[in-house]
């Protein structure tokens, strides 16, 4: 049973809860970094659909991969919420601070990609979401490798 898991009136070694919480910060980055990644594949199938694709069976491949990618996409939200959860209860244990900053609670309104607008905004006015914001996610270089590579470029 893992430190998170632990009744808090039980005694735990506070090394134990330390792994657990290098773990927990490192999967709600990774999940983090895959949903992001799933987002950005998601843009790219629905872009090619609406571009290239006509008949029924292309688009019904289509709309099968598309469900794949969204599957992914609420895999991934559900690590970074496990993740989050452990996080919130580790904190209290070994009193870490500003955390929470960096790492939010995900709502649904946030999983979004970038080019995804909402209700009642203009290109102007639209606020990213801070799942593309984050130290570490934001600056890996596959990351960069993606926001420049020629499917963006291709989009926009």
């Amino acid at each position: 049973m893992l430190p998170s898991k632990i009744d808090s009136s039980t005694a735990c070694d506070k090394t134990l809860q330390r792994i657990e919480w290098r773990l927990c910060i490192a999967q709600a980055h990774d999940a983090l970094h895959s949903l992001q990644s799933n987002l950005h594949a998601q843009m790219c199938v629905l872009k090619y659909k609406d571009r290239y694709l006509h008949g029924q069976g292309a688009n019904t491949r289509a709309h099968n991969t598309l469900k794949g990618i969204e599957h992914q996409i609420n895999t991934a939200a559900n690590r970074y919420n496990d993740a989050y959860k452990a996080l919130v209860k580790l904190a209290l244990l070994l009193q870490e601070m500003g955390w929470n900053t960096v790492l939010r609670p995900l709502i649904q309104q946030d999983i979004c990609g970038l080019t995804d607008l909402l209700w009642g905004e203009t290109k102007g006015t639209r606020k990213l979401s801070w799942i593309w914001s984050i130290s570490g996610v934001v600056g890996r270089k596959s990351n960069k490798a993606a926001l420049e590579g020629p499917s963006l470029i291709f989009i926009l």
